[in-house]
């Protein structure tokens, strides 16, 4: 991990930032099986251990995992036992999108996506 002067971790580069943010916003329209919700939520707890570790290749890993997790967003069918993120993950979604923004307040209202346009 990469250390400031003053010990602190370093604020990853603005476009992994990006690419994380990318990734979070994806997850807010996604509908999946439990199956997927559950890989999903597995690489929602690596990017949040990797935003708070500071280390910035564990945050390009942890987005990578998080980016295959959701798998497509287009499907030509959505079976019945489908589901869209449960207010756990949009929760943690809202907390990381914060994180990675630097902690700046959220403009977007409360029924909105935390980050970027959902269509």
């Amino acid at each position: 991990m990469n250390l400031s002067e003053d010990g602190r971790a370093s604020v990853h580069p603005p476009e992994d930032r990006e690419e994380a943010l990318d990734a979070l916003d994806e997850v807010v329209g996604l509908v999946l099986p439990p199956g997927r919700w559950a890989k999903v939520v597995h690489a929602l707890g690596s990017l949040e251990a990797a935003v708070g570790s500071g280390e910035t290749e564990a945050l390009r890993t942890a987005t990578g995992l998080l980016e295959s997790a959701g798998g497509t967003r287009v499907r030509t069918r959505i079976a019945e036992d489908d589901e869209p993120a449960s207010q756990d993950v949009l929760d943690r979604v809202g907390r990381l999108v914060h994180s990675l923004r630097g902690g700046a307040p959220d403009d977007a209202p409360d029924d909105e996506p935390a980050h970027g346009d959902p269509h």
